[in-house]
């Protein structure tokens, strides 16, 4: 019988500990390479910057932020191929939007306990936004993520009508082709023979760019691959609605030792050849995409500046729209101006300049908040982030009872929003 039990015993403890040693091997594998990352269910992508240094992308399984978004969030993860998730000290720095992929940065040298990181080690992965999968981009052809100010409404990754997106890579321009297929091919467009501090392409592929942040002369790259130098300063330059690349140059009539007529005039550049259209009168500032349009602030000069808005669209839509407010927002694909201490939005009517209110919230239970983003505004509240009393940033939702709710897993500075379509 005592030997019954033994053996008994002997095969009890032989199971536990292979059972432990396989659960312990199964723990202590480690995950394979970057193959995928769950954005799949996401219609929206949220990128928060954390104070402790730790940056964080969140999915939202709807394509607007509403007010019922509360409990819709997911943090994003990384996955190898047999859906092991990855665990490491990557943390992402930033995000690109780029067409039917997005480009996500990670930065592996980042501390969490501090927040410091060195200029090294930084990788990009191009991300199907249909499935997760991933292609890492060589490291000669990391993108930067600046754009010159002269391009208005210029996006740091864009577009031609073959597929090809192009992006700004230490100095140079890469083009990057895709045709539909599963792979991306990778090419530099310049290869150091000038230098690419902003640019902007035409559905041709015509590239205009500055190869210098000291003045306004722009070149042209034509689509035969020849460069060249375009004679007048341009004060703005931006890709029209309707694919053509558009500017507003200026030139100069000497009056004498002392005085000086700028004369401004909204050109397009088309084969290679800088069209003039008409005079204009504006000094443009910041555009936005709104209702298929594009509307930048201005300021008209006539003897003395007043503000303005004008629908730089493409040449046939290219109008001043009288409004006396600027605007600093689009929300709910209006355009709008925020008080962001005042929390009372206005509407802006693109085609009379009219405005409207679209909210006024209660200063009573927002006092001590700061708004620096509204996402969305519905009959249930208005989403947005900003900091809360003690400063600290916030994602939250203000409903019409005047409650205020932060989301419950999106967490941080939001500093950057992607929409899936």
């Amino acid at each position: 019988m005592k030997k019954v039990v033994l053996n008994y015993l002997m095969i009890t403890v032989l199971i536990v500990a292979t059972v432990f040693t396989s659960c312990k091997h199964d723990d202590e594998e480690p995950a394979g390479e970057f193959y995928r990352m769950n954005i799949d269910e996401a219609k929206t992508l949220v990128f928060t910057l954390k104070e402790t240094g730790g940056n964080k992308l969140y999915g939202i399984k709807k394509s607007s932020l509403v007010g019922d978004v509360l409990g819709e969030a997911y943090e994003i993860s990384c996955f190898d191929i047999n859906g092991k998730k990855i665990m490491n000290d990557d943390y992402y720095i930033n995000a690109f939007d780029a067409g039917d992929n997005i480009i996500v940065f990670f930065d592996p040298y980042i501390t969490p306990s501090t927040g410091s990181s060195v200029q090294f080690g930084i990788r990009a992965y191009l991300v199907k936004k249909i499935n997760g999968l991933i292609e890492e981009i060589p490291n000669e052809y990391l993108p930067n993520y600046y754009q010159h100010n002269i391009f208005r409404a210029c996006k740091s990754v864009q577009f031609d009508k073959y597929r090809n997106f192009y992006y700004i890579i230490d100095g140079d321009l890469c083009q990057v082709s895709s045709s539909g297929s599963s792979e991306f091919r990778f090419s530099h467009l310049f290869l150091k023979e000038d230098i690419v501090y902003g640019f902007c392409t035409d559905d041709e592929g015509q590239i205009l760019y500055s190869n210098t942040i000291m003045n306004n002369k722009l070149k042209l790259r034509k689509l035969d691959d020849t460069i060249v130098s375009l004679e007048p300063d341009f004060e703005v330059a931006w890709k029209g609605t309707d694919g053509v690349l558009y500017g507003i140059t200026v030139e100069t009539e000497q009056v004498d030792d002392w005085v000086s007529n700028p004369y401004r005039y909204l050109v397009k550049i088309q084969n290679g050849e800088i069209i003039k259209i008409r005079d204009v009168y504006y000094i443009v500032g910041d555009a936005f995409y709104v209702q298929d349009k594009i509307i930048a602030n201005s300021y008209r000069y006539d003897g003395f500046f007043s503000s303005c808005l004008v629908d730089i669209s493409n040449e046939t839509l290219f109008n001043e729209i009288s409004c006396f407010i600027s605007a600093n927002m689009v929300i709910n694909n209006q355009l709008c101006f925020l008080h962001n201490y005042s929390f009372y939005c206005e509407s802006i009517d693109l085609d009379t300049g009219a405005t409207s209110p679209l909210f006024t919230l209660s200063q009573l239970a927002l006092n001590g908040y700061y708004m620096d983003k509204i996402f969305s505004v519905t009959e249930t509240g208005v989403v947005f982030s900003g900091l809360d009393r003690d400063s600290k940033p916030v994602f939250a939702i203000v409903g019409n009872n005047d409650i205020i709710t932060p989301h419950p897993i999106i967490q941080g500075q939001v500093s950057l929003v992607l929409l899936l379509n």
